[in-house]
């Protein structure tokens, strides 16, 4: 699976790079995205993810499927969903949810559409629409999970060493109060 040209499991390109570092430059179903992503330390891409406007996901969802399905024999593409309801509390102020979460998956690769929009109408997002954006997003996430489990070890291992350098500091600088006493 790819999201246009990016995919996991490769070197990040410089398309993809950029469409990071200057966002709103690079477009996904004809509109301009934001994206992020993860790489190794090598530079491989472990997860891409693009925000999308709330109404996008569901639409993006049954693209993808139309997409994907085809009369060619191959295994039938669609997405499980899941929605699950909660609460957000910005300001002092809880605002009741809904979180749509589509999963497809592949051999290695694991595509979400998530979505969360409010239960109710409510004018305080409607009268502040930045706000309404802290409260509803949506994103889509390629990922591949054999990669995210070597990027954990490659974290504990950087975490682990600064752990090292931390303790081996402290106690030089211990050493040397003790000496300055």
């Amino acid at each position: 699976m790819s999201l246009k040209e990016f995919s996991t499991g490769e070197i990040a390109s410089r398309k993809l790079r950029k469409a990071k570092d200057k966002p709103f430059t690079w477009t996904y179903f004809d509109k301009p995205r934001i994206v992020s992503y993860e790489t190794l330390q090598d530079g491989t891409v472990v997860e891409i993810q693009v925000a999308l406007k709330d109404w996008d996901a569901d639409t993006l969802r049954v693209e993808l499927e139309r997409k994907y399905n085809t009369n060619d024999g191959s295994p039938r593409f669609s997405f499980n969903c899941v929605t699950t309801s909660g609460t957000v509390e910005i300001m002092s102020v809880k605002f009741r949810v809904n979180d749509k979460d589509c999963y497809a998956f592949d051999d290695r690769q694991t595509l979400v559409i998530s979505k969360r929009s409010t239960r109710d109408r409510e004018p305080m997002l409607e009268q502040a629409p930045t706000l309404k954006l802290v409260v509803e997003r949506s994103h889509v996430t390629l990922y591949d999970e054999n990669l995210r489990r070597v990027k954990g070890e490659e974290d504990r291992i950087r975490l682990s060493n600064q752990e090292y350098e931390d303790s081996m500091k402290a106690a030089k600088d211990r050493m040397k109060a003790a000496k300055d006493m």
